[in-house]
This record gives structure tokens, C-alpha cells and sequence, in this order.
């Protein structure tokens, strides 16, 4: 999504320097270099929501787990969330050209979504099975 708006501002922008290049007047190159002026500010705007759409999730992730585990189990927590995040770097892009090379690339995301989901429903069910997985003590601070 934010790829087809910050390619929309750059064909407005194209737009814009074809106006003011071939504008019979001077009004028409003003109201040209305005445009642009404004499509550059709502590109900057549309690039850094991207920032901290794509740069909130780490902080979010490790909010959780550290909330959700022991002073004693942070580290571990933490060391495997990172090593489940590079494993998953590593191995998703391999499935996901073994499916698109079956199924075919459109098609593919929607297999990689459908398997997804069955691994997190699966994980899901493991955890409510396990009523004590995850769980911690309080810890008292007198």
C-alpha cells in the first residue's frame, strides 16, 4: 500500500515537472513547482509512516515477551524469539519458491498465507493445552 501511494506522488510529480517545463505561462509553472512542493511533503510523510510501521514491531515483540517471562527467562525469551526471527528469514524465502514455482507466484501468497495461519492455529492450540507454558511466579521486590 505504501508502495502504490508513494508511486502515485511520484507520477503526480512527473506530472508536475511536464507542467512546469511546458506551461505556456508563468502562473502555470508557479501552480506546477506548488504541486511539487506539496507531493514532496506527502511522499516524506508516506515514507515515514512506513518507518515506524515497518521499526514498532521489535520494540512491541520484546515489550511482550518480556512481560510475559521471568526476570530469570528474558534472555532466553528474547535469544529465541531472534533465533526463530533468522531461522524464518532464512527458511520462508526457500518454501515460498518451491510453492510459487507449483502453484505459481499470485498464488503463492495465498498458500504461504493458508500454511501460516495452520502453523499459528497450531501453536495456539499447543499453548491452550498448556496451561502452564509461559506462566511465572511473581516476583517480590521487598
Amino acid at each position: 500500500m505504501f508502495t502504490a501511494a508513494a508511486l502515485a506522488l511520484l507520477v503526480t510529480v512527473v506530472l508536475a515537472l511536464v507542467r512546469a517545463l511546458a506551461g505556456p505561462t508563468v502562473f502555470d509553472r508557479a501552480q506546477a513547482a506548488n504541486t511539487i512542493g506539496t507531493v514532496a511533503m506527502l511522499l516524506l510523510a508516506v515514507i515515514g509512516l512506513r518507518g515506524l510501521c515497518l521499526g514498532i514491531a521489535q520494540p512491541i515483540e520484546i515489550a511482550i515477551t518480556s512481560r510475559a517471562l521471568g526476570a530469570d527467562m528474558q534472555g532466553t525469551g528474547v535469544g529465541l524469539r531472534t533465533t526463530a526471527n533468522r531461522l524464518a528469514s532464512a527458511v520462508v524465502p526457500m518454501i515460498m519458491g518451491g510453492v510459487a514455482g507449483v502453484v505459481g507466484v499470485e498464488d503463492s501468497f495465498l498458500v504461504m498465507g493458508a500454511i501460516l495461519l495452520v502453523v499459528m492455529a497450531a501453536a495456539a492450540v499447543y499453548v491452550r493445552r498448556n496451561p502452564a507454558l509461559g506462566r511465572h511466579e511473581p516476583e517480590d521486590h521487598a
